[in-house]
């Protein structure tokens, strides 16, 4: 609800936009697929002595969307890959985006936010560490003939999955785990640029993602406060860049937020919004810190030089 709020999509039009679209997960669907344009679909062949039980058809999940994803085995790897680089793409899309989300954000996911529940290991979206994902983070699955788990062993940089057609007992699945993960360690780790301590600048996916309309009042910027910013900006893979760059070329103020720093040049003075972008702020020591507006109270406007011709409305640049 809280995706389909702010994004003003549904779920399913949500994640083929932003993340199987990008990932180029071409078989991956939220509904059965009938058309041969996703997930193959299986068929059940009777065997006698089978030992796996096994459910013919298909069924609706109570709680979508905590499962009833169609799904390969092809478009997991692709999943399981981008985990890996954080986020990174394996290639820009035409809008040049070059990851889902930056980098720190693909750090965060796998940090445990809720050490008093459950076994200790719940993270955003996925188990950390003992007691079943030791040196990475995965998730499993099952439901009336259907088992399915990931890992991402964060150590080792290589990961594992599968989609199976049966259910599978906690010892099949400790077996399966262990014989996929030693093959997976055998073939080798992926070649990754990540560096936990040197997050590299991306031009994320979402960055496109424009806010829904709200039924407020819009303030309006005093004319005389219409300045462009100072500071230098996050430009997604094209590092950070000041409102120069952008006089050199015009054509600049249609990438993302780009605008609401440089209103005076992009010709937005009417619009008294926050830039959306990562600003490069100078503290009082000499240091730097690449931050966005929402990240500073509204009281550190003057603390920090040039903010507030970034973050106007913040900064109470408006009327």
């Amino acid at each position: 609800l809280l995706v389909e709020k702010h994004s003003g999509l549904s779920f399913p039009e949500f994640t083929k936009k932003y993340i199987f679209e990008p990932l180029k997960m071409t078989s991956t669907k939220w509904s059965r697929p009938s058309d041969g344009s996703a997930s193959e679909l299986y068929t059940l062949f009777q065997k006698k002595g089978y030992k796996y039980k096994t459910n013919p058809g298909a069924y609706c999940y109570p709680d979508y969307p905590s499962g009833q994803l169609w799904s390969t085995s092809t478009d997991l790897a692709k999943f399981a890959l981008a985990m890996l680089k954080r986020g990174k793409l394996e290639s820009a899309t035409s809008n040049g985006d070059d990851c889902l989300y930056s980098e720190e954000t693909g750090a965060l996911v796998f940090q445990k936010s809720s050490p008093s529940t459950g076994d200790g290991d719940s993270a955003l979206g996925w188990f950390v560490g003992k007691p079943y994902y030791t040196g990475g983070a995965g998730h499993d699955g099952s439901e009336t003939g259907i088992s399915s788990d990931i890992f991402i062993d964060l150590n080792s940089n290589v990961a594992i999955g599968y989609w199976a057609n049966g259910e599978l007992s906690d010892s099949q699945y400790m077996l399966l785990y262990n014989k996929f993960l030693k093959s997976a360690k055998k073939i080798g780790s992926i070649n990754n640029e990540y560096l936990p301590n040197k997050p590299k600048d991306c031009q994320e996916i979402l960055s496109s993602l424009k806010p829904p309309i709200l039924p407020t009042s819009s303030p309006t910027e005093k004319k005389s406060d219409c300045v462009d910013s100072s500071l230098q900006f996050r430009t997604g893979s094209l590092g950070f860049k000041d409102c120069g760059w952008v006089k050199a070329d015009i054509t600049r103020c249609k990438r993302f937020g780009v605008s609401q720093s440089c209103p005076l040049t992009c010709g937005s003075c009417n619009k008294c919004t926050n830039s959306p972008l990562a600003l490069k702020v100078l503290k009082a020591n000499g240091s730097t810190i690449s931050k966005k507006c929402w990240w500073f109270y509204s009281s550190e406007c003057t603390k920090y030089a040039s903010l507030s011709q970034s973050c106007r409305k913040k900064c109470g640049l408006c009327s």
